[in-house]
């Protein structure tokens, strides 16, 4: 399984940056690949809130639905991939990962807010798949997620309109 961290200091308060980037429905606003994010159980976010989300990887589209697993706020929450299918709707798949799990902690720091952001993944078929992110995918997610955190960045400290 990779795993891949970012680490970020944005000068907002921490209930802030939390209050924003763990509400599902905003990830299409900072995080590039995602494209739409809407509930599956009612509002508000909470342990056991389960997103279909939307992405955009590469060349294909792919819709998963996303269980938050850990909840702890404004401090930490973790999401992760528990059923996946393709664009169409049809046939559940576990492409484009075999398992996902991004993971989210914040902490105050002079003033401001720190923040790592974890990605773990595992693509399927084995030692191929691992080979394939080696070679393709991880220096991809990892270039779209800095520029992503860079555009949160950007959000969560523009001044009020």
């Amino acid at each position: 399984m990779a795993t891949l961290r970012f680490h970020t200091e944005i000068r907002a308060p921490v209930t802030k940056v939390f209050d924003f980037v763990s509400q599902g429905e905003n990830a299409p606003l900072w995080h590039a690949s995602v494209k739409e994010a809407h509930h599956l159980t009612p509002p508000p976010i909470r342990l056991g809130t389960r997103l279909m989300m939307h992405a955009l990887i590469g060349r294909k589209d792919y819709r998963w639905v996303q269980e938050v697993v850990t909840w702890d706020p404004p401090y930490r929450f973790t999401d992760r991939l528990t059923q996946a299918t393709p664009s169409d709707g049809n046939v559940p798949t576990k492409a484009p990962f075999e398992e996902f799990e991004d993971r989210c902690v914040l902490a105050e720091k002079d003033g401001g807010t720190e923040m790592e952001f974890i990605l773990h993944y595992q693509l399927p078929y084995g030692g191929l798949g691992r080979f394939l992110d080696w070679l393709f995918l991880r220096s991809r997610v990892r270039r779209d997620t800095e520029g992503s955190l860079r555009k949160l960045k950007g959000l969560m400290e523009a001044p009020p309109p």
